[in-house]
């Protein structure tokens, strides 16, 4: 092989397009909005935003940027210089606005700018438009604060719609102090009479709906509190109705949804001085206002004028949690527009989302006043719980809402204006998807994720992928899914299904008997957090299902007997079988409503959609599994689109992690969570008796990945303990004429070796079987090639009549540098034996990488390894779908420059032995919390062994690594520790940047003292040096304030032998900042005086001043990013740790 000098693109040949995407909505209240002017559904997916085009039933894209969940999403109002542009806010505590730009359809979306105010992740957002071109953003969060920005109307004039909202047209307006109540929601809309004064309404935890109040150009100011919620408000909209009141609704954990109305005040007419509230209605003695009189009325004070809010209305009707309200949008002919928000004139109508599974629709009676719950749709099923939110589609022609399972749900009116009818919506796991594998036919693709559901996805005959069955909802996180080919695993049938089949054939006639017997029978294994694998048959309304998305006939209902489907018992882990004849009579009522809505049936197939069921699926009577003709609804594949279980496996002894079935499904391997050599067999399953035929034993921790050779021949695993080895399988003995089937085939293992550096996530073979992939976290894929074994051994192997042994390479034939941790690695399906192959790599970071392999014309493909020259991969790298990520390699590449070898040396295994059987605690200020995060990223393999479960010292999470002051410390931290440890663990403390000069010794001293005095019964201790602090100060101490701050340079220093730092000449230490500073200089002969270690990482660490990166602290000079400096003090804590006590024995 040789290296190419082609440019790094892919050939000629070769095109990648993204095809189809699949996620479902983040289970947050504000995590989806349909946006007036463009019509399309945003929703919040993980980390992204998932712009979603409901008519086409497809998401169009994904925007990523956020590094935390997507807790809220709000379209801007149109026409602001994009075809459409949105806000969403994070977990990560920032609001970025997106942009649509469709005349650039290689990236029809792009981020406009950041807005970064929030010390806590964003928990609503709301925008409204203040007229020619101006913009207000409230934006709430999790820090107790209210965050206004505006963007300028003379910004609103560019013709760059990049411009007219990028970063620099934002300003931050106010901060609104919230006390210790955090806020979930918050609406915004102007004053009625005053539309230059804007009234903001915020809702959160204390029940209360608070109301603030802004003059032109001016600041929001508290106005008054409406009470009445008795549990957390959980959303609040405005609406400017016809009559021209300013409603608020607001909805609360408490069932109800409260409709408050904001009058202007007009003098009384009996000339008292007193006020009247304008209501608006033709009617001033209507009941409603009857009922209302005596309410109390809280003054607003707007300029010239006076308002009152006061309770419109309480609706009852909910059965649990009301997450969502949202006013019917303005209907044409109402005036006002779309992009004016709360100002254009709306109808008095709300609707409202639940956990009990409804979204109602409420009016106010024209004779009474008094609302009334006029309509009402949702989820009938038992896999349901409700949802979080809901919003009309433009002009209220359709609703939408998203729910406990992440999917999305789409009604929309009938064109003759009768009921909702509903509508299919794409949708996809909401939880980590943790395997997949192509299955059925081969064009099914089959998932597992930890939201404990398996789901199949396929291209439908007119070219719509969706999803068709959701074959097992289990109650564990999935962990592995492996699928048999179709016709493997004789004895898979289920138990007793075979002869029912035969005697209902046989009655049925030869055309049934014939049918079944072409039936193909597909099969998976899957495995969770449990010890049992558990396999599965598809039914015959999936192989129905699955004709008809082919574009074929089904199968005619076929004969009695056969198995159906499948249902899931209360509190039951195993899929029940339904056969044909129990799904009769739910099927004979099915066809009566049907019947009775005008729909034909067909060769006993269910319609699709809103024509399943006389009244929609959510009212569905007695449901049963049954084929759909369409892409079926979230109801159906709740409900009706289980696989029945045939077999369970038993044999591991901790958790399943991964599996894989060989090529001709004769036999399944699995692997389980293991942290000795016994627990890390692995297991050969025969699938004709399902028994277990044969345990494998080289690795000594978890098997992270199983892979057969597309032969059939090799079997390869991959290893935590940082080895691959592969197993050859050996022919089966056969008995005598009179023996019984012929024993099944042993694999022998070929060979071991350590692959990477680090954990060895995944392999893959190449679809000719010559070469091995394998994937690690040290950031390379390696491509390995099997050679002949010594001379001696082939002529052995030749004289016995079998295959030419083989052996494992000392050396790969490529390794490709990723620049992150790479956690999945395939081959093409499709190569050129020998001369070209083509791979993909898929990072940690959410990116994809492609690689094309070349072989050079004179290479042949059984050369050695050391005879070929290095290959070339050309790579490209595409934005992960869901999980965009920084690369730290720019931070690594920069130790390496400067000659940093220390961290880069020192392995998980080196520290492993001194951390055996121990609990390592850090306990101090923030740094030390870096400290604890770093170890806990680099011990990561290692994580849940002995020794790395770790105890909460408090009920608070953050507290057991992070005691926030030295009070704390004394007072509560270090008494809490002879409770929870033991005098073989360690300690690692450090309190110096919770201290000033006047207070830090003599807490030193104290600190020494305590522990002096009760060493026997407390963990081991060691010092941590206080790192070197260099904020724009005169000594480089904390400013004070919030970030971002400003970092002066060190520079003009040099390390010299035993950690001295020696200036330049000419130049003198700001502040002493350079030689330990004064904590150092105070703490250092205290500790060593008291005989307790001291970590010297101050100057090990101090030429890494310039290299800190934003960790959340944005320019904070205090705290390092991992892995920075923290890493240092890993290096400083191990050669530490040697000095104590021996190591405990290495695992393997």
């Amino acid at each position: 092989m040789h290296s190419s000098t082609q440019a790094d693109r892919l050939p000629a040949d070769a095109s990648v397009k993204l095809d189809h995407v699949g996620v479902g909505c983040n289970r947050v209240v504000h995590a989806l909005h349909w946006g007036e002017g463009s019509g399309l559904l945003a929703y919040g997916a993980h980390n992204a935003v998932a712009v979603y085009h409901p008519e086409e039933a497809r998401v169009l894209g994904t925007l990523l940027g956020h590094t935390d969940v997507v807790t809220c999403v709000r379209w801007l109002p149109a026409g602001h210089g994009a075809a459409a542009a949105l806000a969403s806010g994070s977990g990560d505590c920032t609001v970025r606005l997106w942009l649509w730009t469709p005349h650039t359809p290689h990236q029809p979306w792009r981020l406009a700018a950041t807005l970064q105010a929030h010390t806590a992740p964003v928990t609503s957002v709301t925008i409204h438009d203040t007229g020619n071109g101006g913009l207000l953003l409230v934006s709430t969060a999790g820090d107790a604060e209210a965050v206004v920005w505006e963007r300028d109307a003379a910004t609103a004039s560019s013709d760059d719609a990049g411009q007219a909202l990028g970063q620099e047209a934002w300003r931050l307006r106010q901060r609104i102090p919230l006390g210790h109540q955090l806020q979930h929601c918050s609406a915004l809309a102007p004053l009625p009479g005053d539309p230059a004064w804007l009234l903001l309404a915020l809702g959160g935890v204390d029940g209360g709906v608070r109301l603030y109040c802004c003059p032109p150009g001016g600041l929001f100011t508290a106005v008054c509190r409406l009470e009445g919620h008795q549990d957390w408000v959980r959303g609040l909209d405005f609406a400017q109705v016809e009559d021209g009141k300013l409603l608020l609704a607001s909805a609360s954990q408490d069932k109800n949804v409260r409709v408050w109305a904001v009058t202007r005040q007009q003098p009384d007419a009996s000339g008292n001085g007193g006020c009247a509230a304008s209501s608006g209605a033709a009617d001033p003695a209507s009941l409603a206002q009857r009922l209302t009189r005596y309410a109390p009325k809280p003054a607003i004070h707007a300029g010239r004028h006076t308002y009152a809010a006061t309770l419109e209305a309480l609706l009852v009707g909910h059965e649990d949690w009301v997450h969502s309200v949202a006013w019917h949008p303005p209907a044409a002919g109402l005036g006002g527009g779309d992009g004016g928000g709360a100002t254009a004139t709306r109808p008095a109508c709300l609707l409202t989302a639940s956990m009990d599974r409804t979204m109602m629709i409420w009016r106010p009676d024209a004779a009474t006043g008094l609302w009334m719950g006029e309509e009402s749709v949702g989820d009938a099923g038992a896999n349901h719980l409700g949802y979080y939110g809901g919003g009309w589609g433009p002009g209220g022609a359709a609703i939408a809402a998203h729910g406990f399972t992440g999917a999305l749900h789409i009604w929309r009116r009938q064109p003759d204006g009768g009921g909702w009818l509903p509508q299919h919506a794409l949708g996809g796991h909401f939880g980590p998807v943790v395997d997949a594998c192509w299955a059925a036919d081969g064009a099914c693709l089959l998932t597992v994720s930890a939201d404990q559901t398996a789901r199949i996805t396929t291209r439908m005959h007119g070219g719509h992928w969706c999803e068709i069955a959701r074959p097992q909802v289990h109650g564990h996180d999935f962990a592995a899914v492996a699928a048999l080919p179709a016709g493997a695993g004789a004895g898979g049938q289920h138990p007793g299904a075979a002869a029912a089949r035969q005697a209902g054939n046989a009655a049925a006639g030869p055309a049934a008997a014939a049918c079944e017997e072409g039936r193909q029978r597909y099969l998976y294994a899957s495995g969770s957090e449990e010890k049992v694998v558990r396999v599965f048959e598809a039914p015959r309304a999936f192989t129905d299902t699955l004709a008809m998305a082919r574009g074929r006939p089904d199968g005619g209902g076929g004969a009695r007997g056969a198995v159906l489907g499948a249902l899931l018992p209360a509190l039951g882990l195993s899929n029940k079988a339904v056969y044909q004849e129990d799904g009769e009579e739910g099927q004979q009522q099915q066809a009566g409503n049907r019947a009775a809505a005008g729909v034909g049936q067909s060769g006993g197939v269910a319609a699709t959609g809103a024509a399943m069921y006389a009244d929609g699926p959510d009212l569905a009577p007695h449901a049963a599994p049954s084929a759909v003709a369409g892409p079926p609804l979230e109801e159906h594949l709740c409900q009706n689109t289980l696989w029945p279980e045939v077999h369970k496996l038993y044999g591991h002894g901790n958790d399943l992690y991964c599996l894989a079935a060989d090529p001709a499904g004769r036999y399944l391997a699995s692997a389980s969570r293991a942290q000795s050599a016994d627990a890390a067999a692995i297991w050969l399953w025969d699938t004709r008796k399902w028994v277990g035929c044969a345990q494998l034993h080289t690795h000594t921790l978890t098997v992270t990945q199983l892979a057969f050779s597309p032969d059939g021949r090799w079997l390869a695993s991959a290893s935590r303990d940082r080895t691959v080895a592969v197993f050859e399988r050996q022919p089966a003995t056969a008995g005598g004429a009179g023996a019984p089937e012929a024993a099944a085939a042993a694999f022998r293992l070929v060979g071991r070796i350590k692959a990477h550096t680090r954990i060895v996530w995944a392999l893959h073979w190449s679809p000719d079987g010559r070469l091995l992939a394998t994937a690690s976290r040290d950031g390379k894929v390696k491509v390995w090639r099997l050679g002949a074994s010594s001379a001696a051994a082939a002529s052995e192997a030749g004289s016995n009549g079998s295959a030419p042994a083989a052996a494992l390479p000392s050396a790969p034939v490529a390794t490709i540098e990723c620049g992150d941790s790479v956690r999945s690695v395939q081959f093409a399906p499709v190569c050129r034996p020998g001369t070209s192959y083509y791979l993909a790599a898929g990072l940690e970071s959410g990116a994809l990488q492609l690689l094309q392999l070349v072989a050079d014309a004179s290479s042949t493909p059984d050369a050695q390894p050391q005879q070929q020259q290095e290959p070339t991969f050309y790579r490209h790298q595409l934005n992960g779908p869901l999980c965009p990520g920084w690369v730290q390699t720019g931070l690594i590449d920069s130790w390496v420059a400067r000659g940093f070898a220390l961290p880069l040396t020192l392995t998980p295994c080196d520290l492993w032995p001194h951390l055996h059987g121990r609990t390592l605690f850090f306990m101090g200020d923030s740094m030390m919390l870096d400290f604890f995060k770093a170890a806990a990223c680099f011990m990561i393999e290692f994580y849940k062994g002995p020794g790395l479960d770790h105890e909460p010292l408090t009920d608070d999470e953050e507290l057991q690594a992070d005691f926030d002051a030295g009070q704390l410390m004394y007072g509560r931290a270090l008494l809490l520790l002879p409770r929870v440890a033991r005098p073989t663990d360690l300690l690692v403390v450090n309190f110096g940047l919770h201290h000033n000069s006047s207070d830090y010794a003599q807490h030193l001293v104290g600190f020494a003292n305590y522990y002096h005095r009760h060493q026997r019964t407390l963990p081991r201790l060691l010092w941590q040096q206080t790192s070197q602090q260099h904020f724009q100060t005169p000594a480089g101490e904390y400013p004070g304030g919030k970030p971002p701050f400003q970092c002066q340079k060190l520079e003009h220093f040099s390390v010299v032998g035993g950690g001295e730092i020696v200036l330049e000449q000419g130049f003198e230490d700001p502040g002493d900042i350079l030689h330990g500073a004064w904590r150092n200089k105070l703490a250092d002969p205290i500790m060593r005086k008291a005989g307790i270690p001291i970590l010297s990482s101050f100057n090990e660490t101090l030429p890494m001043a310039d290299m800190h990166q934003n960790n959340g602290h944005d320019h904070e000079c205090t705290h390092y990013c991992h892995p920075s400096a923290p890493q240092w003090w890993l290096a400083a804590l191990y050669h530490s740790l040697q000095n104590l006590a021996p190591a405990a024995a290495a695992p393997g």
